[in-house]
């Protein structure tokens, strides 16, 4: 990351924000506790506009549909025009989220992850789906 990036992590479990927060000495990283469908609340409140990357790893198949589509829509808008969306997932019940808030969708699988995984990464982002 250049020296002037910042990395916003959002974690929902206490512990691992308070292990993050001691273990890791980078100015960069900003380590928040909460929901990902909160992500645009929380790039406001350090100032930060909109973000070139995200990256994923949330258990879309086990979230409630509203509250998977709730943060498909909010990643979407927290992400910059040229912003890539990269996402790992056990199942495939991601990809019609990123079909809906994105107009490219490469995906791929992951044989060596142990259990393997899919792999997506989504660009341009529907301004009609947000």
């Amino acid at each position: 990351m250049r020296r002037d990036a910042a990395l916003l992590a959002i974690e929902t479990g206490e512990g691992f924000v308070e292990a993050l927060r001691e273990r890791c000495d980078d100015r960069r990283l900003i380590v928040v506790q909460g929901s990902a469908r909160d992500v645009n609340h929380h790039l406001a409140e350090r100032g930060l506009l909109e973000a070139d990357s995200i990256l994923s790893g949330l258990p879309f198949s086990t979230l409630e549909a509203d509250e998977a589509g709730a943060i498909m829509r909010e990643t979407a808008r927290a992400l910059s025009q040229r912003g890539t969306f990269a996402g790992y997932q056990m199942r495939s019940a991601i990809r019609p989220l990123l079909r809906r808030h994105f107009a490219s969708l490469r995906s791929s699988y992951e044989w060596w992850n142990i259990p393997p995984c899919h792999l997506y990464w989504a660009t341009g982002k529907r301004q009609g789906s947000i």
